[in-house]
């Protein structure tokens, strides 16, 4: 990171500090609205750490904001061409279920629309042509229509099941 950008240190719910330009942190809404608004100088959201001041992130693990941070200093501006930049988020997503969920949670908190829509795009791959049973047992998703109910949807809507 170049010394004439701002860094910004945000510690994470695990009490892991990173420091991180102001640049690739606004790629985040909570954290640009944050310091736009200044509520970060509001004692609430700033907290004092060796007299240097640290944004908490409460909701989320160190592991998944070291994740998070990756994909806005990626996704900077001029960083990298359009077509590495694709083949690099095509590889980032490739994660487990359980990871993915994190990240997903990760990138809602802290209002990052681009890797929200990314994240998104992965589940959506995972479910594309699979059947309704599939999906519910790919994400352990409980079954609460009656067999009635159940034969209903599939005989109003036999087009989506071809």
């Amino acid at each position: 990171m170049s010394t004439s950008q701002k860094i910004l240190k945000l510690k994470s719910r695990d009490d892991v500090i990173f420091e991180v330009s102001e640049a690739a942190a606004f790629q985040s809404g909570m954290i640009k609205n944050m310091l736009k608004d200044d509520c970060a100088d509001d004692a609430i959201h700033i907290v004092e750490v060796e007299k240097r001041d640290v944004i908490p992130i409460l909701e989320v693990d160190g592991r998944f904001l070291a994740m998070v941070i990756e994909y806005w200093n990626k996704h900077l501006y001029g960083k990298a061409s359009e077509d590495e930049i694709k083949r690099w988020d095509v590889e980032f997503v490739n994660k487990d279920q359980s990871l993915l969920y994190h990240l997903i949670m990760a990138a809602n908190y802290l209002d990052t629309p681009g890797l929200i829509e990314l994240l998104c795009w992965r589940v959506a791959e995972m479910i594309k042509g699979r059947k309704p049973e599939e999906i519910r047992q790919t994400f352990n998703i409980k079954n609460d229509f009656s067999p009635e109910d159940e034969a209903e949807i599939y005989k109003q809507y036999a087009w989506a099941f071809e």
